[in-house]
């Protein structure tokens, strides 16, 4: 999942919200002037997420740096990195920014952020193993973004009532005026009843036929 945030000098241009297919797609457009696309595309940059299950394995780190260069990512929230401690781990493209379990490798939260975009970042807050707070600055007002890993759902009831309690807290926390993105893993599932893979290929394509038939 992805969505683009556009951050430009605000005397010369009016950000407005635009239904590009794109989610979360502001357009930067300079007034009085024709829109110049490729100048505001300098200025804008994908805000990402991913569960990268572990960076705690040789050459992990490397990998997902590759990927969000091809990707072109700007800001990536990631979810179960693993590692030890809280801290920032600077790269040579990218800085880490990281909340995770001071004993155990398991868990853990954090954002990469690329280095033309590191100017922008406020403050990262390392909140649990489970949420973390990046706040960067904006035109018209900052944003924070808050990236999560929830429980499963056969997660124990105080585990997940804890974790979304935390969630409220660190969201009501948040300065008033910023513009609040959660992002992450939500470990979400549709329904009570679970498919196999044969199941849901079965209800995909019964459903493409409905709609085939009726068209």
């Amino acid at each position: 999942m992805s969505v683009v945030l556009t951050l430009l000098p605000w005397k010369k241009f009016l950000v407005t919200k635009t239904t590009r297919g794109k989610i979360g797609l502001l357009e930067g457009r300079q007034l009085g002037r024709t829109r110049n696309r490729k100048y505001w595309r300098r200025n804008e940059f994908y805000l990402g997420t991913w569960n990268v299950l572990s960076l705690y394995r040789a050459g992990a780190l490397r990998l997902l740096l590759d990927q969000i260069n091809k990707y072109k990512t700007g800001i990536i929230a990631i979810q179960e990195i693993r590692w030890i401690g809280q801290g920032t781990l600077e790269e040579k493209d990218h800085t880490i920014f990281y909340s995770c379990d001071r004993k155990q490798h398991k868990l853990g939260v954090g954002c990469v952020v690329k280095k033309n975009f590191k100017h922008l970042v406020m403050d990262f807050e390392a909140i649990s193993t489970r949420i973390c707070t990046l706040r960067v600055k904006g035109v018209f007002f900052n944003y924070t973004i808050i990236n999560v890993h929830a429980p499963t759902e056969v997660s124990t009831e105080e585990g997940k009532e804890s974790f979304y309690d935390l969630l409220q807290k660190t969201y009501d926390e948040c300065p008033s005026y910023d513009g609040k993105i959660i992002v992450g893993d939500m470990n979400a599932q549709v329904g009570k009843k679970k498919y196999t893979a044969q199941q849901w290929d079965h209800i995909v394509y019964t459903k493409i036929q409905t709609l085939t038939d009726t068209a």
